[in-house]
């Protein structure tokens, strides 16, 4: 079992909305803070990764092949195989893989284990808040993985550029020598 130090989905988006100060210019929308919340996300308990399946929501359209979790996690991922709209409120979501659920006019098949607890890292969500509040303005954290950085984060506000990488202080240090 790996052990996950982290806050869970409410308690992540109390914490961002604390550190942002929501309601103090500029508010973030709930997308917005959904962004920030997944650049935060961490291996829950049991060393699940963080996926990035959608929330099930009520009334919406759903294509066919769309696939979300339902809103209170169940440990499976659902996909739509006939399109319609949800109903006002979540279905009895079924729990063995291959059970049709009927949603409003949406037909959803219970597809596979999605075992993810939602949890996300402290040090993440101060990263994310702390960009949203320097630079006044609706923060959209992109996270890329290059395995040439070494270590570090770049940062891009505008046309500003921050790099904070560990491979950029070494080539700054290649140049001085």
């Amino acid at each position: 079992m790996v052990a996950a130090v982290g806050f869970t989905a409410r308690g992540a988006l109390e914490a961002l909305s604390d550190l942002v100060q929501a309601g103090v210019d500029p508010t973030l929308t709930d997308a917005e803070l959904g962004r920030l919340l997944r650049v935060a996300a961490v291996a829950d308990e049991d060393g699940n990764l963080p996926d990035a399946w959608p929330a099930w929501a009520a009334s919406t359209a759903y294509p066919v092949n769309e696939r979300v979790v339902p809103a209170t996690r169940n440990g499976y991922v659902y996909k739509v195989v006939t399109a319609g709209t949800s109903g006002a409120s979540a279905p009895s979501w079924a729990t063995t893989i291959g059970n049709d659920v009927t949603d409003g006019s949406v037909v959803w098949d219970t597809e596979a284990t999605a075992p993810w607890t939602p949890t996300y890292a402290p040090a993440g969500l101060n990263t994310a808040a702390a960009l949203a509040k320097a630079t006044g303005k609706a923060v959209e954290v992109k996270v890329i993985v290059d395995p040439t950085v070494l270590g570090g984060v770049v940062t891009q506000v505008g046309d500003t550029v921050i790099d904070g990488t560990v491979r950029h202080r070494l080539e700054q240090l290649r140049e001085v020598f």
